[in-house]
Formats: structure tokens, sequence, C-alpha cells
């Protein structure tokens, strides 16, 4: 799957830690393939779309 990594931050507070990661997607489809492969990675609870637009 390719997709464009545009920036990446990680935070942690009282044991809990949050990463954002901001990708270019060609479409929804994409994104939709996207969000499915992540959720499937062992302690990603949550994938959210954010339009900055």
């Amino acid at each position: 799957m390719n997709v464009n990594m545009r920036a990446i931050s990680f935070d942690s507070s009282d044991g809990t830690f949050e990463g954002r990661v901001k990708v270019l997607v060609t479409d929804t489809d994409h994104l939709k393939q996207l969000q499915a492969k992540l959720l499937d990675v062992p302690g990603v609870w949550s994938v959210e779309r954010v339009d900055e637009g």
C-alpha cells in the first residue's frame, strides 16, 4: 500500500500512549483500506479521519 506520510507525533500521559500520523491518501477507498490495516495492528484501538480542508 503506497501512502505518503506527512507528519508523525507521539505523546504519553498517565500511562496512556498516543501517536498521530498524518498521511495523504488517493481516495476514500484507499483511506478505508489504510484504516482497516491500522486497526489490525496489536495495540491500535482507534483510527480517525481528520479533514483539514
